[in-house]
């Protein structure tokens, strides 16, 4: 039977380069962190920014700090870290959470190729199919069966363009 610990030998015999990688690679950490949630407060403090686009860009930028809170902090303490080993549910959650932030990304993009779709060869209905009320359940159902329900419902709005 299985102890459940993988070894990896990503970072062997780095030395003390690690330090400055680790400094990098917090640094970067910090701005992404920052920088998103600086578009996210951007969009939820200005009222005018309160569009379907906009609203998806703000859905991006969250996906985006999801997405690295699953990779920078495992990374970073593997850079100083003398065993690199990972526990078999420490690797499947991290599993896990990146392919959802790869679907939740292909997924938010889809709907804003949606949005400018409907702008471009709907404008008289745009106020009708992308209004909060339909966005809603589309941005927050991502990670919910209904989410197939949706995406049926906006083919059966568009086939009615």
């Amino acid at each position: 039977m299985e102890n459940g610990t993988y070894f990896y030998l990503m970072f062997e015999n780095i030395g003390y380069i690690r330090y400055a990688l680790f400094g990098l690679g917090s640094i970067l950490y910090c701005a992404v962190v920052f920088f998103n949630a600086l578009i996210i407060f951007a969009i939820f403090l200005e009222r005018a920014l309160h569009q379907p686009m906009y609203i998806l860009i703000s859905c991006l930028s969250v996906n985006f700090v999801f997405g690295t809170a699953a990779f920078f902090p495992r990374l970073l303490t593997d850079l100083l870290s003398d065993t690199h080993s990972v526990s078999r549910e420490a690797c499947i959650l991290q599993a896990f959470v990146i392919y959802s932030y790869a679907s939740n990304e292909n997924t938010i993009l889809m709907l804003m190729a949606f949005d400018r779709y409907v702008a471009i060869n709907a404008t008289l209905s745009l106020e009708f199919l992308i209004v909060p009320p339909i966005l809603n359940p589309l941005v927050y159902g991502l990670n919910f069966p209904e989410f197939r329900k949706n995406i049926l419902w906006i083919i059966k709005a568009c086939k009615q363009l």
